[in-house]
């Protein structure tokens, strides 16, 4: 009854709405692939956009990817729709993207610092760290509003791209790697 209630205050839930531009949006992983996610050794320091040694974790699983229209649609190992992903550059890099995601349940899209590797293979940096590495200073000229700063949130593209442009600039520990597979 009280969801009912809130519903009818607020409304019905609809999805987050996705600041990233559609256009830029790149297709590194083709039509559909495999996406292998594993987590890096994190006793081992490496270089700033360096693919760091890899361990085995529960954290490490397997997607599918499909493509569609701009973004890819995420599928778990059990055939289970799991969410969307999609990649852009980061203006004035060569390597560093910005990663979206929007997983099934979560009422806002996160945005992940990622730095593609030779090989195909992204190394991905921890979400909802840039806030706390960034210095106050510049974390106030980039997320003006206190609400925003607080849950690190960036409420437009330009915030995203400043935040994680400012982030990659601390040289950041990556978090894992993500592994192109063959389609399933």
């Amino acid at each position: 009854m009280t969801w009912l209630l809130t519903v009818a205050a607020q409304g019905w839930p609809g999805t987050p709405p996705d600041i990233m531009p559609r256009s830029g949006r790149a297709q590194p992983f083709g039509p559909q692939a495999g996406l292998q996610l594993v987590e890096a050794d994190h006793a081992a320091r490496v270089p700033f956009g360096s693919k760091p040694p890899l361990q085995e974790s529960d954290r490490n699983f397997r997607l599918s990817l499909r493509w569609r229209a701009s973004g890819y649609d995420v599928v778990d190992t059990d055939g289970k729709p799991a969410g969307r992903i999609a990649v852009r550059p980061l203006p004035g890099t060569a390597k560093l993207f910005v990663a979206q995601t929007l997983w099934d349940g979560d009422a806002a899209f996160s945005y992940r610092l990622v730095a593609r590797q030779s090989d195909g293979s992204f190394v991905y940096y921890h979400d909802n760290e840039e806030c706390d590495a960034v210095q106050a200073a510049e974390l106030d000229r980039i997320l003006t509003i206190a609400r925003d700063r607080a849950a690190c949130r960036p409420s437009s593209w330009r915030q995203v791209e400043a935040l994680l442009l400012a982030f990659a600039r601390t040289g950041p520990q990556p978090f894992g790697v993500a592994i192109p597979l063959p389609p399933p």
